[in-house]
């Protein structure tokens, strides 16, 4: 069979898909080393995890556990919730 008779018993390619659009960035997020302040919702999230997990940790000082690793890490739970520790990318 020679590339024309090939060509003409192939099957139709299916339509190409359009691209999607891009979504809209938000303030912030372009790289300009501005940090981006989480969500209400989100940054309420953080906050209230960082809170039970330093009052967790208090307790953990004279109990056996890392009471002070899950001091930090509230800590660092609440600086995140309040826009204070930037995202990583």
């Amino acid at each position: 069979m020679t590339a024309e008779e090939n060509r003409r018993y192939s099957p139709p390619r299916p339509p190409a898909m359009p691209k999607a659009p891009e979504p809209p960035r938000a303030s912030g997020s372009g790289g300009e080393g501005i940090p981006q302040r989480p969500t209400r919702g989100a940054g309420c999230a953080w906050l209230l995890g960082g809170v039970i997990l330093v009052l967790a940790g208090v307790p953990m000082l004279v109990l056996p556990g890392p009471g002070l690793a899950a001091i930090f890490g509230g800590f660092w739970m609440i600086g995140r919730g309040l826009g204070i520790v930037p995202r990583r990318r």
